[in-house]
C-alpha cells in the first residue's frame, strides 16, 4: 500500500525551483544571485533534514507492528490423562474416564493469554477455560496473577456457559524451588477459594491444596473444607505420574462427603510445533 510520505515527489520539485533561479538571475544582479544561492542552500538543508526526519518517523511507525508481531510467541500443547485430576478431585465422578486436553498460549512481553479445552467432567460436560495473566522472574523469586473464566457451554443458558460466570482471581508466588498460590472466586460461587504450598526437588514435587467453601452469609449452612496431598514424578517434559488423596475434609458434620480413596494419575502431554 503507498504511503502518503511514498506518494509525494519532492526531489523533483526540488529540480524544478533550482532550474527556475539560475535562468531567472542576470549577470547585473550577480549579488542578489550570491544572496539567493545562500537562501536557496538553506531551503535545501532544511527540506533534506525535513525528509530525513519524515523518512525517520514513517519507518519508526510502519516497524511498530511488525516488532509487535514479532514479539508475540505462541505455545499449544495436547494432553491425555487417565482421569481428569482437579485440586485433589476426579472429576470423572470416580468412573475411570480419561480426559483429553489442549491449550493455546499468546504472549507478549511478562503478559499472556490463553484458552484451554478439556473433554470435561461427569457433572458439568464438556469445559473450555480463558485466562489472562501476567508473570515476572526475578532472580529466584517469581509471581504471577491471572483471571481466569471456566466456561461449560453444555451447561443451561446463563448457567455456566458464558464468560463472567464462573470466574476466579489467581495468585501465585514462588521462589527457588518452594511455591504458593491462591484462587479466589469473585463470580459464580463467591465464597470459595483454593490454597496451595508446593516443594520441588528435581523431577519430583508435594504438593498440599485446600478447598474452602465459605457458607458464612448463608443461614444454617455449614462450612465445607477438603484437604489434598499430591506427590508427583516427572518422567521427562511429555510424561509424568501422580499420586492424590484427600488426606482431611469437613462438612459441619459427621459424615465424610468427599471420596477418599487414592488416586493415580498418568499424563502425557506433548507440544505442538507452531512455527
Amino acid at each position: 500500500m503507498k504511503t502518503e510520505f511514498q506518494s509525494k515527489q519532492p526531489f523533483a520539485d526540488l529540480d524544478h525551483r533550482l532550474i527556475k533561479i539560475i535562468g531567472a538571475k542576470s549577470i547585473n544582479k550577480i549579488n542578489n544571485n550570491i544572496w539567493g544561492s545562500f537562501i536557496m542552500s538553506s531551503k535545501i538543508d532544511k527540506t533534506i533534514k525535513t525528509m530525513a526526519s519524515t523518512a525517520v518517523l514513517a519507518t519508526a511507525l510502519i516497524s511498530t507492528p511488525i516488532a509487535f508481531a514479532e514479539e508475540v510467541s505462541f505455545d499449544a500443547s495436547v494432553s491425555a490423562s487417565n482421569l481428569y485430576l482437579f485440586r485433589g478431585f476426579d472429576l470423572g465422578g470416580g468412573s475411570g474416564n480419561a480426559a483429553i486436553s489442549g491449550d493455546l498460549t499468546a504472549s507478549y512481553s511478562n503478559s499472556y493469554a490463553t484458552i484451554w479445552a478439556s473433554s470435561g467432567d461427569a457433572s458439568l460436560g464438556t469445559e473450555y477455560d480463558l485466562i489472562v495473566g501476567y508473570g515476572r522472574d526475578i532472580g529466584d523469586f517469581n509471581f504471577d496473577i491471572n483471571l481466569t473464566n471456566f466456561i461449560y457451554p453444555s451447561e443451561a443458558e446463563g448457567e455456566l456457559d458464558t464468560i463472567g460466570e464462573l470466574t476466579e482471581v489467581i495468585v501465585s508466588l514462588g521462589y527457588g524451588p518452594v511455591s504458593f498460590s491462591h484462587a479466589n472466586n469473585i463470580a459464580g460461587s463467591t465464597g470459595y477459594s483454593y490454597t496451595t504450598f508446593g516443594v520441588e526437588s528435581g523431577d519430583f514435587s508435594v504438593l498440599l491444596g485446600h478447598n474452602l467453601d465459605d457458607n458464612d452469609e448463608v443461614e444454617d449452612t455449614d462450612d465445607i473444607s477438603a484437604t489434598h496431598l499430591d506427590l508427583s514424578y516427572a518422567f521427562n517434559d511429555n510424561l509424568s505420574f501422580t499420586v492424590s488423596k484427600i488426606i482431611a475434609q469437613d462438612d459441619g458434620e459427621d459424615d465424610d462427603i468427599f471420596n477418599e480413596n487414592t488416586l493415580f494419575v498418568v499424563t502425557l502431554s506433548l507440544p505442538i510445533d507452531l512455527k
